[in-house]
């Protein structure tokens, strides 16, 4: 089973050995027990996966106490109907947030891309009457 040190996901993931500390801290990841060589902090591919998933959910807006909450419910075995039920309203209110920003997204990609090609058209129109100016003049 590979073993990653606090250093190496900080390098892979651009973030800092301070960061990890802290999702360790509030529960987000699980380093594996004891240390490394030179008494470093050492993670599980499970535990550099899961990092992964709190980064993504961190990128996608949420607080740190939501990321926890929403990976406490991925993680849940519960099998009780009356978690279940929570469980799935959770989920839908998530999906539900996930969905609005995903609109949100597509509109800006829509509003960049119209700028893009508008200054993409704006460089041509200019390089163009560079060009007649330079064939008038020369």
């Amino acid at each position: 089973m590979p073993a990653y040190s606090i250093s190496d996901l900080a390098d892979y993931f651009s973030i800092t050995q301070r960061a990890i500390r802290l999702y360790e801290e509030l529960g987000l990841i699980t380093g594996m027990p004891g240390r490394g060589h030179g008494r470093k902090r050492m993670f599980t591919s499970s535990a550099r996966d899961r990092l992964e998933r709190v980064l993504r959910y961190k990128r996608l807006g949420f607080t740190l106490p939501e990321i926890g909450e929403l990976i406490k419910i991925l993680d849940s075995r519960d099998t009780k109907s009356s978690s279940i039920n929570d469980t799935i309203s959770v989920i839908g209110a998530i999906r539900e947030r996930l969905y609005k920003r995903l609109m949100d997204i597509d509109g800006a990609m829509h509003d960049i891309g119209g700028y893009e090609s508008a200054s993409r058209k704006t460089l041509e129109r200019s390089a163009r009457t560079k060009l007649a100016n330079q064939k008038t003049m020369g």
